[in-house]
């Protein structure tokens, strides 16, 4: 029988997208899955099918312990790198393991440690964390060329 597969489309700014990743990679029950992450711009998606953002739903607003200080945060620089480590690793034949390591450092300043990610200081130390110092800069360029997108393992 062949292994259940997951789908799951991925923005850093979503507290919903947050829970969903966060069990997919720590619930013993999608250990058995196939689980692929995809990095889009929910605003974008959100824009372009006239759907009203969760935050402006007040029934669906989440009550968080830290909130990040600005909701929705503009998340572009982050998720053009995210996709260029998804690229990176469909090049590399890494099975999505640096996308996935990338998710669980930006998900974590952000949504654990209230870190603006978003935010140039926030976004720099994020990027040296991930990339190292020297390869930051040349991450934070508009097109990533694939060869600069090698996350260092510690």
């Amino acid at each position: 029988m062949a292994r259940p597969k997951i789908t799951l489309y991925v923005d850093t700014v979503s507290p919903f997208g947050y829970i969903a990743y966060y069990l997919l990679r720590h619930e013993e029950a999608f250990k058995a899955c196939d689980i692929t992450y995809v990095p889009i711009l929910l605003g974008g998606l959100m824009n372009k099918c006239g759907n009203t953002p969760p935050l402006k739903i007040k029934i669906l607003n989440p009550h968080h312990p830290n909130p990040p200080a600005r909701l929705p945060a503009p998340t572009l620089p982050i998720m053009r790198v995210l996709c260029a480590v998804e690229a990176s690793d469909k090049e590399n034949a890494n099975n999505g393991k640096n996308l996935t390591r990338a998710l669980d450092t930006f998900y974590a300043r952000y949504w654990v440690d209230a870190v603006a990610t978003h935010k140039p200081e926030g976004f720099k130390e994020t990027l040296e964390g991930l990339f190292g110092r020297r390869k930051r800069e040349d991450v934070r360029l508009k097109t990533l060329p694939l060869s600069l997108v090698s996350i260092q393992t510690n």
